[in-house]
C-alpha cells in the first residue's frame, strides 16, 4: 500500500499551473503573429510583383516608340503627313458646309413647311451642288497623289525599319538604295505643289459661287460668310505648309524628349492611322478630369450635406432609416448603375433637352444621350456612399465638449455647427473628399458604358455646354482595348503607360488626403 501511495504523481503547484499557462498563452500569441506578419507579407510582395510587372511592361513603351518616331520620319512619313495637314483642313471645312446644307434643308421643312420635293428642287441646282459636292469633288486629286505617296513610304518604312532599327545590316541611310528611295519621294514635291494650287484655285471658284445663292435667313447667311472666311485662311496657310516641306530634314535626329511630350500632351489616341499610330494622354486625361469634377461638384454638396444632418439634426429614426440606404448604394453593382444610366438617365435628359419651353439654352438640345453628364452624375451616386460615410465620422470623432459649451455660450444649434463642429471636421471632410475623388477616377465599368466613348478634348469654348459632349477616360481605353491588342506591342505598352499615370494620381490623391489629416488633425489637437 504504501508502494503505490509513493507510485502516484505528485499534484502540481500553482507556481508550475500558471507557469504552463503563460507558455500556451505565449505560443497561441506567437502562432497568430506568424499568421499575420506572413499574410502582410504576402501582400506586399503581390503589391510589389503588380507595381513592378506594370512599370516593367509600361516604361518600355519609350524606346519602342522612339524607334517608331526615327522609321516615321526617316521613311518619309512623316513628310507625306505634313502634306496631308491641308486637306485634312480642307475636309473639316467640307464638313462645315454640309452644316450649313442640313440647316438649310431644316428650315425649308420646318419654317417654309416645304415638301421633300419642293425642298429637293430648291437645294438640288446645279449652282448649289457644284457648291456642296463640287468643293468636295475638287480635293480628290490630291488625295489619290497622297495615298499612292503614303503607300510608297510604308514600303520604305518595311523593307528598311521593320526588322531590326539599330542593326545597319538591315538598315543604312548612307545606302545607295535607301537615297533613291527618300529621293524619290522628294522628287514629287513639285506634282504636289501643282496639285495643291489647282485644289486652292478651284475651292475659291466654287466658293464665289456660293455667294450668289439666295439664302433663306440671316443666320445660315452668316454661317457661309464665317466659312468663306475659313475657306480664306485655309489659303493663306498652303504658304506655311509649303515652307515647311522646303526645310524638312529627313536624316534630323529626334529628340528623346519627344518621345514623352508626344505621349504626355499628344491630343490624339489611334491605333488604327493610315500612317503612324499616335497615344496622345491628353484627351484621355482631360475626359477622366472633367468627369470627375462634374462628380464631385454634384456628390460633395449632397454627401456632406447628408453626414451634418444625420450627425447633428437627425433623431435616432432618422438615422437608422437613412444611413443603412446610403450605404447600401456601394452595394450596388457598377454595371447595374451604368446600365441605369444608359436606358433611363441619360435617355431622360435627352428627351428633356428636347423640350420647346428648354429650347432657349444655347446648349439645348444636345445630340448625345452618352456623355460627360451622365458619366458624372452617376459616379457621383457610387461615389456619396464613400464621401458620407468618412465625413460623417470626422464629425462623429469631433469631441462633444466643444458642442456643450458652444451651446453654453448661448450658440444656436446651426451657429454651433457651422462655426463649431465643421470647421473642427474640416481636415476629416477635405479627407473623404479626396478619396471620394480617387474612387470616382478609378471607376471603369459606369464610364466605358455612359461617357459616349470618343477620344477627343472637349469644347470648352461652349462653356456648359461642353458637358454635354462624349469624352473617353483612361480606365475606359484601358478595358476597352487591353483584349485585342498584341502582347508587347506598342500599343500593349501604351496601355500600360495610362496604368502607370493612374497609379500615380491615385497615389497622389491617398497621400494628399493622410497629409492633410496629419497635418490639420495635428493643428485641431
Amino acid at each position: 500500500m504504501r508502494e503505490q501511495e509513493k507510485k502516484q504523481p505528485e499534484a502540481a503547484s500553482p507556481f508550475e499551473l500558471n507557469a504552463k499557462a503563460k507558455h500556451s498563452k505565449k505560443a497561441k500569441d506567437r502562432s497568430i503573429k506568424f499568421f499575420f506578419r506572413n499574410c502582410a507579407v504576402l501582400t506586399i510582395a503581390i503589391l510589389t510583383l503588380i507595381t513592378v510587372f506594370l512599370f516593367k511592361e509600361g516604361l518600355g513603351f519609350f524606346t519602342q516608340e522612339y524607334d517608331a518616331l526615327v522609321s516615321y520620319r526617316q521613311s518619309g512619313m512623316e513628310y507625306v503627313d505634313i502634306q496631308q495637314q491641308p486637306i485634312d483642313t480642307y475636309v473639316r471645312l467640307h464638313q462645315n458646309l454640309i452644316r450649313i446644307r442640313a440647316d438649310w434643308i431644316n428650315h425649308l421643312r420646318e419654317v417654309e413647311q416645304l415638301s421633300v420635293n419642293q425642298v429637293q428642287a430648291r437645294i438640288e441646282t446645279s449652282k448649289v451642288n457644284d457648291l456642296f459636292f463640287g468643293y468636295l469633288e475638287a480635293s480628290y486629286p490630291v488625295r489619290d497623289y497622297l495615298a499612292s505617296q503614303l503607300d510608297f513610304a510604308k514600303s520604305v518604312e518595311q523593307k528598311y525599319f521593320t526588322k531590326n532599327l539599330k542593326t545597319e545590316a538591315q538598315w543604312s541611310k548612307d545606302s545607295t538604295d535607301y537615297q533613291k528611295a527618300i529621293q524619290q519621294i522628294q522628287d514629287q514635291r513639285t506634282e504636289y505643289s501643282r496639285l495643291i494650287d489647282m485644289l486652292a484655285l478651284e475651292a475659291k471658284q466654287r466658293v464665289r459661287s456660293g455667294i450668289l445663292i439666295d439664302w433663306p435667313n440671316e443666320k445660315i447667311s452668316q454661317q457661309y460668310t464665317e466659312f468663306v472666311e475659313a475657306q480664306s485662311r485655309f489659303t493663306d496657310s498652303l504658304n506655311s505648309t509649303n515652307l515647311q516641306l522646303d526645310t524638312y530634314n529627313f536624316s534630323q535626329p529626334v529628340a528623346f524628349k519627344n518621345v514623352f511630350m508626344s505621349f504626355l500632351t499628344g491630343r490624339v489616341w489611334s491605333s488604327s492611322s493610315a500612317s503612324k499610330d499616335q497615344y496622345g494622354l491628353l484627351p484621355l486625361l482631360t475626359g477622366s478630369l472633367s468627369i470627375s469634377i462634374i462628380a464631385l461638384l454634384i456628390a460633395v454638396p449632397f454627401s456632406v450635406s447628408a453626414a451634418i444632418y444625420l450627425n447633428q439634426i437627425a433623431g435616432p429614426t432618422e438615422r437608422n432609416i437613412i444611413k443603412p440606404y446610403i450605404e447600401f448604394i456601394s452595394a450596388i453593382p457598377s454595371v447595374v448603375i451604368g446600365f441605369f444610366g444608359v436606358a433611363v438617365f441619360g435617355q431622360g435628359v435627352l428627351n428633356l433637352s428636347n423640350l420647346p419651353l428648354l429650347s432657349w439654352l444655347p446648349f439645348f438640345p444636345i445630340q448625345e444621350r452618352l456623355n460627360a453628364l451622365t458619366a458624372g452624375a452617376l459616379l457621383a451616386l457610387m461615389a456619396t456612399p464613400t464621401i458620407f460615410t468618412l465625413a460623417e465620422d470626422a464629425i462623429n470623432n469631433v469631441p462633444g465638449k466643444l458642442r456643450e459649451a458652444s451651446l453654453a455660450m448661448g450658440a444656436t444649434r446651426l451657429q454651433t455647427i457651422f462655426k463649431v463642429i465643421v470647421p473642427s471636421a474640416l481636415s476629416g471632410i477635405i479627407s473623404a473628399i479626396m478619396l471620394g475623388f480617387g474612387r470616382i477616377i478609378g471607376e471603369t465599368m459606369v464610364v466605358l458604358l455612359c461617357a459616349g466613348n470618343r477620344i477627343k478634348i472637349p469644347d470648352f469654348m461652349e462653356g456648359i455646354g461642353a458637358v454635354f459632349e462624349p469624352v473617353h477616360t483612361m480606365t475606359g481605353v484601358i478595358a476597352q482595348e487591353m483584349g485585342e491588342v498584341v502582347q508587347g506591342s506598342l500599343h500593349y505598352r501604351a496601355l500600360f503607360m495610362v496604368g502607370i499615370v493612374l497609379f500615380f494620381l491615385s497615389l497622389i490623391v491617398n497621400y494628399s488626403a493622410q497629409w492633410v489629416l496629419r497635418k490639420y488633425g495635428s493643428e485641431r489637437n
